[in-house]
């Protein structure tokens, strides 16, 4: 009676299964991914916009305590030295970002020697000096002299006093903006004289007329009120008084310019990268990942200044854990499917093979009708490993017939359609809605037996217990036989709904989000023209 050992070749449906299971995975991993994604490229550039508008508020700031500087001067002509330090103190107390606040006075040729004789009642050593080469030497005869007049605070900015600045060319172009706008002028990147060796400072000038004086606007003009900042220090402290300089997973870049040259960089925190071309990856960062940069280009007080903001690599388990547990779970579910419908196809392999011995030895049969038996405990047995396997799957999965009847479904398919699919023809108070939806969903069969490869669509069913609608994204696979006639359709139901409440929850707290930062912007404009009156009031009083 023995046949030796058997072999069988692999079953069309257990392959059908398996290639079906690895494409769902591959979609499912695929959309998961998508959705991680946006939402991290979402929170990052919220997060990189914060930073960006915190930067452009604390500079406009600077204009804005610049203006009531040089009103003053208008409203106390002239303002002593001692009035210059009383009214600067408390604005750069409120502004510690700030290097230093100044104002440089016009001396002719024929004015310097009377000016520097009346420095030097303070400073014995004082001359009008210009620095050539990064080294400070006396200034050279000149017809008109641009000379730092005041400057607060004197500490760490005393090589800056007396200095003509004239003969530097880097202000000439926010000169000539300022005296024919009468309005704050930026400088691009300078070295300041209190760290000649270092390029990473800039001014903000102001010109300061004559009283009321009818005259042109550039014979009025008395001097230039500036104001010096250190970029580092200045975006340091800016996202330091937001609170927004401790998140070690962002860095910043600041340059001076409408695009990321390194050659204008003015700032850049630590763990920055650097803006070139055709630089390998790090071994190291090849399972990482990162948002894509998030940069701006703004214009201030006449000047273009371009920031961006990254985001360190992270490992991609951190970022992606979702699409990595669908790959294994749908890799898992995938295999087991295909093994338990080749176990299937082999054990009714083995039955047919078996049924085929026991018909050429009847005469055996008839005296014992305990093979058959066997043959059909093994049959139920078999059935019930197939039912308990399908159950443990936690996607649910169903197995249709040409004649639309559902000849397989596991537990998770029956909760999803609370115990089975509805029956619009069942219950005369059902509603029409539910006829549509089956009529829909045979439509979908015949969809993907005429195709004859994987459909997937959305739908939306009643769950009775739950008193709520669900959306379901439903995937069926036709599978054929040997000679192309149709068997069944195998498919699963993945349940989406909350994934549509969270996406229309994201839009909403997206509006809300925008709505904020207007109402923010519009809280801080009425925080500015506050204080401006209030300084203004107190310097009036």
């Amino acid at each position: 009676m023995g046949h030796g050992r058997l072999s069988f070749p692999v079953a069309v449906p257990a392959l059908s299964a398996l290639l079906m299971g690895l494409s769902v995975t591959a979609m499912l991993c695929a959309w998961v991914y998508r959705q991680e994604q946006n939402m991290q490229a979402l929170d990052f550039e919220q997060r990189a916009n914060a930073r960006v508008a915190a930067v452009r508020s604390g500079m406009a700031n600077v204009v804005q305590m610049l203006e009531v500087v040089n009103q003053s001067f208008i409203t106390f002509e002239p303002v002593s030295r001692e009035q210059f330090q009383t009214l600067t103190h408390p604005l750069l107390a409120r502004y510690p970002y700030i290097q230093a606040l100044s104002f440089q006075r016009l001396i002719s040729k024929a004015q310097r020697p009377a000016y520097e004789t009346r420095m030097r009642r303070r400073h014995p050593d004082f001359s009008i000096t210009e620095m050539i080469d990064g080294k400070l030497i006396q200034a050279r005869a000149k017809d008109d002299h641009r000379v730092v007049d005041y400057i607060e605070p004197m500490a760490g900015n005393e090589a800056a006093l007396g200095l003509d600045v004239s003969s530097r060319p880097y202000q000439d172009a926010a000169i000539r903006r300022a005296r024919d706008t009468g309005q704050a002028s930026a400088t691009g990147l300078v070295r300041l004289a209190q760290e000649p060796d270092v390029q990473h400072g800039f001014l903000v000038l102001m010109p300061v007329y004559h009283g009321t004086s009818s005259e042109s606007r550039r014979a009025a003009i008395a001097g230039y009120t500036a104001v010096v900042l250190r970029v580092d220090d200045m975006v340091e402290k800016i996202l330091a008084a937001s609170a927004l300089l401790r998140a070690s997973d962002m860095d910043i870049s600041m340059y001076a310019g409408d695009s990321p040259d390194e050659r204008n960089l003015a700032f850049r925190t630590k763990n920055a990268p650097s803006i070139k071309s055709g630089i390998a990856v790090p071994p190291q960062r090849l399972f990482h990942d990162a948002p894509g940069n998030f940069s701006q280009t703004f214009d201030f007080a006449g000047t273009l200044w371009h920031i961006v903001v990254s985001a360190q690599p992270a490992p991609f388990v951190s970022r992606h854990p979702g699409s990595l547990l669908a790959l294994i779970v749908g890799l898992l579910v995938s295999f087991m499917a295909a093994v338990y419908l080749q176990t299937l196809a082999s054990r009714s392999q083995r039955i047919k093979l078996l049924v085929e011995e026991l018909n050429v030895k009847n005469e055996y049969l008839l005296g014992d009708i305990s093979g058959r038996k066997w043959a059909e405990q093994a049959l139920m047995e078999s059935e019930e490993r197939l039912q308990e396997i399908v159950n443990a799957m936690p996607v649910a999965l169903f197995v249709i017939d040409t004649r639309g009847n559902i000849i397989l479904m596991n537990e998770a398919f029956e909760k999803q359609w609370d115990k089975a699919p509805p029956d619009p023809g069942a219950d005369a108070n059902q509603s029409a809605a539910l006829s549509a939806q089956t009529a829909a969903a045979l439509a979908k069969d015949v969809d993907a037996w005429s195709g004859r490869q994987l459909i997937d669509f959305e739908q939306t069913v009643w769950n009775s217990t739950l008193k709520e609608e669900r959306t379901l994204h439903t995937f069926k696979k036709p599978v054929f036989d040997a000679f192309g006639h149709p068997r069944y359709l195998i498919g699963i139901h993945v349940d989406i709904t909350e994934r549509k409440q969270t996406e229309t929850e994201l839009r909403e707290s997206k509006e809300e989000l925008r709505r904020l930062a207007a109402r923010q912007e519009s809280i801080r404009e009425d925080e500015r023209k506050r204080i401006a009156r209030e300084v203004h009031d107190e310097l009036g009083g």
